[in-house]
C-alpha cells in the first residue's frame, strides 16, 4: 500500500512540475510573438506610437485642459486612459515573466530529475520479495 501511496505523490509531483514547465515555456512563447508585433511597422505605428503614445497623449490633454466636460466624458477619458495603462501593463507582464522563465524552466528540470531519481530507490524492491 504504502508503493501505492509514493507512486501517486511521485506522479502527482511530476504532473506539477510538468505543468509549471508548460506555463513558463507559454510565457516565452508569448514573449516571442510581442518580440515579433514590435518587429512589425504596422503594430509600431497603429499601437506603440498611435495607440499607447499619440492616444494616450490626446486624452491626457483634454483631462488636463480647462474644459466644461461632462462627468460621463470625464469618466470615459478616464476608462480609455486606464485601459491604455492596462495594456502597457500586459506587455510589459509579458516581458518580465519571460525574462527569467528559461531559468525557472532549468530549475524545473533539474527538480524533475532529483524527484525521479528518488523514486526510482523507493520503487526498488526490497531483497527477498
Amino acid at each position: 500500500m504504502e508503493n501505492n501511496t509514493s507512486n501517486f505523490n511521485f506522479k502527482s509531483e511530476l504532473g506539477d512540475v510538468d505543468n509549471r514547465i508548460s506555463e513558463l515555456k507559454h510565457l516565452i512563447e508569448l514573449n516571442e510573438s510581442l518580440e515579433r508585433l514590435h518587429e512589425n511597422e504596422d503594430f509600431k505605428n497603429l499601437i506603440l506610437n498611435g495607440y499607447l503614445a499619440d492616444e494616450a497623449e490626446r486624452i491626457f490633454g483634454l483631462l488636463t485642459m480647462p474644459t466644461n466636460l461632462k462627468r460621463d466624458q470625464l469618466e470615459n477619458l478616464m476608462d480609455m486612459l486606464s485601459s491604455i495603462r492596462n495594456l502597457k501593463g500586459y506587455f510589459k507582464t509579458i516581458i518580465i515573466g519571460a525574462d527569467n522563465a528559461q531559468a525557472q524552466i532549468d530549475e524545473e528540470i533539474l527538480y524533475r530529475q532529483e524527484i525521479t531519481s528518488q523514486y526510482a530507490i523507493i520503487d526498488e524492491p526490497v531483497s527477498g520479495e
